[in-house]
């Protein structure tokens, strides 16, 4: 039973890093995306 919960731990904590590793760039490259955009929509404002 002891060899079972391990195994579940490991296997979690691989999942979760996956999932980090999978989101993270998506959450900062749509983050950079909404900046750039703000940005283009302010200089064009402007103009």
């Amino acid at each position: 039973m002891d060899k079972i919960i391990k195994y579940v731990r490991v296997i979690d904590r691989w999942v979760i890093g996956v999932v980090l590793e999978l989101i993270y760039p998506l959450i900062t490259f749509t983050a950079a995306a909404l900046v750039c955009y703000l940005m283009y929509l302010t200089t064009f404002i402007k103009k």
